[in-house]
């Protein structure tokens, strides 16, 4: 959310002198975000980008190979794929994808991450981290990795086709500890009990595409869990929890502007939520009639004044156009998306666009349920990081 000198990828750029792979993951990240930062924001039938900017890309996918090949030799070795900084690499290559695409890779590498991660017991200064010169520089790396990958877990989740996450999530426990962050440490800035409630939802919609019969047990326990998380969610205190959080010392911040940004993510959780009852009940809530989804529109409006917290609501914006209804909303929300473009130059938010623009056309030939986007988001062309 906000840049420092506690910016933990900061603390991984002065570990790059150090590690080769590393190094190389950042030289591949920023050799593509040069690239799209020559990429204009592509509408719907628009000339393909110019030969010149074919070459940028061109050097960034060989820097993005090379990257890999290091990556895949770094796992194959027992010493290196122990190291933090291995995973920290891996990290860098969903953020990448982010960059590039939003789609598909982002879960490999997620899993990867997980699975190396799973295994690191030893504590970090026991590891020759240290004695490689990296000092202090990757303290606190490990946890800040574990945090984005819980993160990156939960919100992909939503967007993806169910149970494509494979491998078992973070234990609450270690959650709970990791999400008690300082500012400046925070990715997106979403609170640690809205992760919490939409990785219940996910797995109550799992539920619903496992394979064979469902007893109405089953189906009783996952609505009961699903409505009772969703009640905790409804009564969740956005400004409690923006007033509770450590100040940064380099620069104060406002707890409005956090209480905001913290509704925002309510709201869309609330949203995803009661869409997932809907889809376990086999009824439908009419959203715009409680006004959750113009009061989703609104906070993104108030918000879109603030540069720092605008960047980190990609995922909320997506929920709030699956949502609307009306063709004001629907042009105010691609606006937002193509101002993200311009802050961000992450690809991922112009195939969001891409993404919801066929989305709102099948709305219109095919007048399906609205909870069924649940389901259907992973089908338009892949499982999408839209954060």
């Amino acid at each position: 959310m906000y840049d420092s000198v506690e910016n933990p990828l900061r603390k991984v750029t002065g570990a790059a002198l150090h590690n080769p792979l590393l190094l190389s993951s950042i030289i591949a990240l920023s050799a593509r975000h040069l690239a799209n930062a020559r990429l204009p924001f592509l509408q719907p039938g628009e000339a393909s980008p110019s030969s010149a900017w074919c070459s940028t890309d061109r050097t960034a996918l060989l820097f993005k190979h090379k990257t890999l090949k290091g990556l895949s030799d770094a796992v194959q070795d027992p010493k290196l794929r122990m190291m933090d900084t291995t995973v920290a690499s891996a990290l860098l290559l969903v953020f990448l994808n982010l960059l590039e695409s939003g789609r598909d890779d982002w879960n490999t590498h997620l899993e990867g991450m997980k699975s190396i991660m799973s295994q690191i017991e030893v504590p970090l200064e026991r590891k020759g981290t240290s004695s490689q010169g990296l000092g202090l520089c990757v303290t606190g790396l490990r946890d800040f990795v574990v945090r984005q990958i819980y993160v990156i877990e939960v919100l992909g989740a939503t967007y993806t086709n169910p149970k494509m996450l494979l491998s078992p999530s973070t234990s609450p426990a270690t959650v709970t500890k990791l999400l008690q962050e300082k500012l400046e440490h925070s990715y997106l800035g979403c609170p640690g009990y809205i992760l919490h409630a939409l990785g219940v939802f996910s797995s109550c919609r799992d539920f619903l595409v496992l394979p064979g019969l469902k007893s109405e047990k089953d189906l009783e326990v996952n609505i009961e869990r699903a409505c009772s998380v969703l009640t905790c969610t409804e009564k969740f205190d956005s400004r409690a929890w923006a007033a509770a959080l450590p100040q940064m010392p380099s620069a104060p911040v406002h707890v409005d502007e956090l209480d905001i940004l913290a509704e925002v993510y309510k709201i869309g959780a609330q949203i995803f939520g009661r869409r997932v009852i809907d889809a376990l009940v086999g009824e439908t809530t009419a959203q715009n009639k409680d006004l959750l989804v113009h009061r989703l529109v609104g906070l993104i409006r108030e918000i879109r004044r603030n540069d720092n917290l605008f960047k980190c609501i990609l995922w909320p914006m997506v929920i709030a156009s699956l949502e609307c209804c009306q063709i004001e909303q629907k042009e105010f929300l691609t606006d937002c998306l193509q101002r993200f473009w311009l802050e961000t130059r992450c690809l991922n938010v112009m195939n969001a666009e891409a993404i919801l623009r066929k989305r709102w056309q099948q709305e219109e030939g095919e007048g399906s349920a609205p909870s069924q986007w649940i389901f259907k988001i992973g089908r338009l062309g892949g499982d999408w990081l839209l954060i």
